[in-house]
């Protein structure tokens, strides 16, 4: 989580934030679920408030009526991973807790990976409206010919 703060062992515990950051990362690894239904999908648990206790407890019927999550495969996926949580919480032995922190620790860099591509997008939306402002501009000046532009997604030329 940012901030540094420590998810919890115990799901039953978790907060409103650490529910949506653990099912933006269970649904991150699931190809079939495009990332804008999945950001849908995770701003109506936290609207709804769902934290680790009413996590544990909700049911497919739930997550169709009123969270909006529509696809019956997808609300398995999640229910499916949830129950995988509730067993590795319950495992006596602590077998399972290499596995639950690896997915604590994936939640945090899908996360981290999302925000990235979303400051990448906005930065990129605010430099090709700069560059069309600039054609405006240069529109009004007498003899100044628009900037051609020059943007390029490519990987960079290499060093020399």
């Amino acid at each position: 989580l940012t901030g540094g703060s420590a998810v919890p062992k115990s799901t039953s515990q978790w907060t409103v934030e650490h529910v949506c950051m653990w099912a933006q990362s269970v649904f991150a690894t699931d190809a079939s679920i495009a990332p804008e239904e999945a950001l849908r999908h995770v701003s109506a648990l936290r609207t709804h408030g769902i934290n680790g206790r009413h996590f544990l407890n909700i049911t497919s019927d739930q997550l169709r009526d009123d969270i909006g999550i529509a696809s019956l495969g997808q609300r398995l996926t999640l229910l499916a991973a949830r129950d995988s949580l509730m067993v590795a919480a319950d495992d006596p032995s602590g077998l399972h807790s290499a596995t639950l922190d690896a997915a604590q620790h994936s939640a945090a860099a899908a996360l981290a990976a999302i925000d990235s591509v979303n400051i990448l997008e906005t930065l990129t939306q605010s430099v090709l409206s700069l560059h069309d402002k600039i054609n405006t501009i240069a529109a009004t000046i007498p003899g100044a010919k628009p900037h051609p532009s020059t943007f390029s997604f490519s990987a960079p030329p290499p060093p020399p």
